[in-house]
């Protein structure tokens, strides 16, 4: 079974982004090797970006299920959710932890009827039950690698270096302090790739734009100090204030 890495996300009133690792882990401690290339960021048509981190196979199947659904609300994210759990162990017995363990992260555009808004959800078994994380907004959240994970003084070094919560701020401040998050990380662990994707979501004068980024962090790094999205930047679609999410 592959395992699966690292995630990034942060959320505002203006867009939310979804940045993710391109490494696919083969085995519990990379024994069968690694390949990088490996597209973990999915655009889900009628949401905005998920990924993961944990058993591959479970989050493909999760991400394929949420891609698939005209999704209106948290708690149809919530069904689906137990509902592809509970197949996945009965169908996987062997890798129940592994299963509950993996966490899937996804935006979408909620509303309360009168405003549209960005959210951005975190599902796990092991972390959350079968509930719903939503991110607060100028929050960054960090699925870390299974290696800084066995090691929390690295998490903890994290936590001290950057600010998580860095409240409402403009998109390539943001970037910025995601990107850096991720050459540390990228850095110093084994398990994740130097490349990244990177899914936008975010308010234009026409619409609501889902844009989706790539490339090495360092080139990345350096096209957004120029405030530019960078070479591999592409507009996915524009989608229209019609959610009925909450």
């Amino acid at each position: 079974m592959n395992k699966v890495t690292t995630v990034i996300s942060y959320v505002n009133s203006a867009f939310s982004v979804i940045l993710s690792d391109n490494r696919i882990n083969y085995g519990h401690n990379q024994e069968g090797g690694y390949q990088d290339g490996f597209n973990k960021l999915i655009n889900l048509p009628e949401m905005g970006w998920s990924s993961g981190a944990g058993l591959s196979d479970f989050l493909v199947e999760i991400k394929d299920q949420l891609g698939a659904f005209d999704i209106k609300n948290t708690d149809d994210i919530l069904h689906l959710f137990k509902d592809v759990l509970n197949k996945a162990k009965e169908n996987n017995v062997l890798y129940k932890k592994e299963i509950d363990e993996s966490v899937i992260v996804s935006s979408w555009l909620g509303s309360d009827g009168n405003d549209v808004f960005f959210r951005v959800g975190m599902l796990s078994n092991k972390h959350f039950g079968i509930n719903l994380r939503v991110l607060e907004k100028g929050e960054i959240d960090i699925v870390y690698p299974g290696d800084y994970l066995s090691n929390i003084q690295r998490v903890e070094e994290i936590k001290e270096k950057f600010n998580l919560t860095i409240g409402e701020t403009d998109l390539f401040m943001a970037l910025n302090e995601m990107l850096q998050i991720f050459d540390v990380i990228s850095s110093n662990s084994t398990q994740v790739s130097r490349t990244c994707d990177i899914g936008l979501f975010t308010f234009q004068e026409d619409g609501v734009y889902k844009i989706r980024t790539s490339g090495d962090v360092e080139e990345l790094k350096k096209h957004i100090n120029n405030k530019e999205l960078g070479e591999n930047a592409e507009l996915v679609n524009v989608i229209k204030f019609n959610s009925e999410g909450n």
